[in-house]
């Protein structure tokens, strides 16, 4: 009787680990197939709301299970928007980078036809389109 009890719970457990991981597999592909949505953060003395943008795009698109680019572009910030950038980049690593304004219209020429959704932090109605976009 214990012997039928033990088999039927070794089972069950290997059909589980079995399981869980032909799904960890299969998320890695499709991970390694998926676009990536690319994101443009435009910012000047943003300090009060540039982490929260960040971690925001961050935890959404994880939360979808896509894949994230993150550039962001200073024009000249003279507050803490650049110290808290790179404190986020050593949390998020390659996925967030940054560039100076003047490289912008050279960036945006590189990607040409390809989607990316520049989201200006000072201008409210960018803040509505982001949050719509989830």
């Amino acid at each position: 009787m214990i012997e039928g009890l033990l088999w039927l719970i070794g089972l069950y457990g290997s059909g589980m680990i079995a399981i869980h991981l032909i799904y960890n597999l299969r998320t890695k592909i499709q991970c390694t197939t998926r676009l990536k949505q690319h994101f443009i953060l435009v910012t000047i003395n943003n300090q009060r709301q540039v982490e929260w943008y960040i971690r925001y795009i961050f935890f959404m698109t994880w939360w979808r299970g896509k894949n994230v680019h993150l550039t962001i572009v200073d024009k000249g910030s003279h507050d803490d928007t650049m110290a808290i950038i790179r404190k986020l980049k050593s949390r998020y690593g390659d996925p967030l980078h940054c560039i100076q304004a003047s490289m912008l219209p050279k960036y945006m020429q590189q990607r040409e036809g390809k989607h990316v959704f520049i989201i200006h932090i000072n201008q409210h109605h960018d803040l509505r389109r982001l949050l719509t976009h989830f």
